[in-house]
């Protein structure tokens, strides 16, 4: 087998179970010192056009700053917006100027 040969073979796969409230927890997406609202979509890794599985809908319908999140097979859509108006503003004016 050519060296290129062993480098594209496929060697292995891992599998692992995850408790989701717990890595919601521990990410700290339900920390009271957050201070924006975010929503993820793309459950099983379909990107922007998958279902959503965490956070309001409406989030994606407010101008928010958007993020993928690549994974092996696919990707988050994840998308964050200011809980506070005037953080929204600021947001806003400095969307502007950038």
């Amino acid at each position: 087998m050519t060296k290129q040969a062993k480098a594209e073979s496929f060697w292995g796969l891992v599998s692992a179970v995850i408790d989701l409230q717990r890595f919601y927890e521990d990410s700290g997406l339900f920390s009271d010192d957050l201070t924006i609202n975010i929503a993820i979509r793309g459950r099983d890794a379909t990107g922007h056009n998958g279902e959503l599985f965490y956070g309001d809908e409406s989030i994606f319908k407010a101008k928010p700053v958007i993020a993928n999140v690549s994974l092996p097979s696919g990707s988050w859509h994840m998308a964050a917006v200011p809980k506070k108006r005037l953080d929204i503003l600021l947001v806003e004016c400095v969307g502007r100027f950038f």
